[in-house]
């Protein structure tokens, strides 16, 4: 996307969207009825097989 800093995105993200992108993902997760772990990146991963 090109951004410099994650900040930036943010910022630009809350004012096009009108939440965070942690309350989008929430959001978007809650609607899926998914209940996946988010690792520290902020990606999906698998459930734990056990």
């Amino acid at each position: 996307l090109g951004y410099a800093d994650q900040a930036h995105f943010t910022s630009d993200f809350t004012r096009t969207l009108g939440m965070s992108p942690t309350a989008y993902r929430r959001d978007q997760r809650d609607q899926r009825g998914v209940s996946s772990e988010v690792d520290a990146s902020g990606g999906e991963r698998s459930p734990d097989p056990s």
